[in-house]
């Protein structure tokens, strides 16, 4: 999937590209990482597209029902 393709991405306001959230994105303090002025939208583009093996937000555990939960809270007698 296509970052663009996310609709609640900011990655077109740190591109300087326009739209409906960019006026809520305050770019500057995470493009200052990426070098210099005429660098920084280049190098942070070229950042995201490189893929990596992240998989920090996988969740795979087992989802509990209310009931369930209530059950592995409850203190035991």
């Amino acid at each position: 999937m296509n970052i663009n393709d996310y609709l609640w991405s900011s990655y077109d306001a740190y591109l300087g590209e326009k739209n409906r959230f960019t006026s809520m994105v305050d770019t500057e303090f995470i493009l200052e990482m990426f070098g210099n002025k005429d660098e920084r939208k280049k190098s942070f583009k070229k950042f995201m597209e490189t893929e990596n093996e992240d998989n920090c937000l996988d969740n795979n555990q087992p989802k509990l029902s209310d009931e369930e939960l209530k059950k592995e809270l409850a203190p035991s007698s």
